[in-house]
């Protein structure tokens, strides 16, 4: 019997390229179904695509995926979207094709945290447009996958989406990456009081993720509690180092690498006080390297951190708050392998990249494999 065809339609840009990126790793030697891969990249590719109009990345992405689907010289069992933006034109050409529609934030969820992001709602009408093409997309998938409950919440409430059509299945982090060996358990443990206690920050966009205030903040608690510390910043802002601060600005080091890999084991503390996110993909990989994270109530953040539990939540901009935050764990090597335990056991129960996979594939073939069309 010939396997299923689906056609995975995948948005690259940031953590969602990385989510792609994990599921191709996770279904490279999957022989149950043959998955073809499109992807959709952000950098224009034409000079039409630097037109005005194709600047705007949900019409330009939603042409993208539309020219992609129209190049398919078959019809596929299933199409697989992510996320959203991807389907604003492809209705049509998804007819008859059970689809799936994935993502990480709805258009409201995007509203609401985004002015870190400096994303402007438009007028009333354009407004009104947005939410009925979304919304038609989400009618005419067959079933969606949140990455989060804050994302499902959205998609009931905002866009009247029946719950028992929406799926939260995380994208996850690929454990095997960033757990820690025996001999890298022990030296964290084993950790003397004269060893700097390492904090990270991973984050592109060093002002939205909470950056300057981190580094503010840690001067800040250097200069008046004295404490033996280091900050290393992977990020693409031009900051220079400062080794007798304990300040490391770490450059051009790629998702999954090694490198980073190296940075997070060898840290002690995750900080990430961002302004405005969704989920980002950096706390998974924290829970996962067994560290207790530092972030904020924004997003569907409180899902991953859980406070008091695994880390702490702070408002965003609340530089008293992150300073408490910080000094706690620096003084507490006890409260950072509890917390950093903890995280490590909600990687394993929620946020396992391959066994999420496999729970996402599972649906597929279920969607894929059903004879009716759900509707709202």
């Amino acid at each position: 019997m010939e396997p299923k065809k689906f056609a995975f339609v995948m948005e690259q840009t940031l953590g969602n390229a990385v989510h792609a990126s994990n599921l191709k790793n996770a279904y490279r030697n999957e022989t149950g179904v043959k998955i073809e891969w499109l992807d959709v990249n952000y950098p224009p590719t034409s000079r039409l695509e630097q037109l005005p109009v194709l600047r705007n990345w949900t019409i330009r992405a939603g042409l993208k995926a539309r020219r992609a689907i129209s190049k398919l010289n078959y019809k596929p069992d299933l199409f697989f979207f992510h996320t959203a933006t991807l389907t604003v034109f492809s209705i049509d050409k998804t007819k008859g094709v059970p689809t799936i529609i994935s993502l990480d934030a709805t258009p409201k969820n995007l509203d609401s945290v985004g002015q870190a992001y400096n994303h402007k709602q438009g007028n009333r009408l354009s407004e009104e447009m947005k939410l009925a093409m979304h919304r038609r997309s989400y009618r005419a998938a067959k079933a969606l996958v949140t990455w989060s409950h804050w994302v499902k919440k959205s998609l009931v409430e905002d866009y009247g989406i029946a719950p028992d059509k929406v799926e939260v299945i995380r994208p996850g982090t690929n454990l095997q990456l960033w757990q820690l060996s025996d001999q890298e358990w022990q030296t964290r443990r084993v950790k003397s009081n004269t060893d700097p206690v390492r904090i990270l920050f991973v984050g592109g966009d060093f002002e939205r993720k909470g950056g300057k205030l981190l580094l503010q903040t840690y001067r800040e608690i250097i200069k008046s509690k004295g404490l033996k510390a280091e900050l290393h910043l992977v990020t693409k802002a031009d900051i220079p180092n400062e080794p007798e601060l304990g300040l490391f600005v770490h450059h051009g080091i790629a998702a999954n690498s090694p490198e980073m890999q190296k940075l997070y084991k060898q840290a002690d503390i995750f900080a990430l006080p961002t302004e405005g996110d969704c989920l980002p993909v950096v706390i998974g990989e924290a829970l996962a390297s067994a560290l207790p994270v530092i972030s904020t109530r924004v997003g569907a953040i409180d899902e991953a951190v859980l406070e008091g539990q695994n880390g702490f939540l702070i408002k965003p901009r609340d530089g008293a708050a992150l300073s408490r935050a910080l000094i706690t764990l620096l003084e507490s090597p006890n409260l950072r392998l509890q917390m950093g335990e903890r995280s490590l056991a909600l990687a394993k129960t929620d946020h396992d990249a391959l066994q999420n996979s496999r729970k996402l594939l599972e649906l597929c073939e279920v969607i894929a494999n059903s004879k009716s069309l759900l509707t709202v």
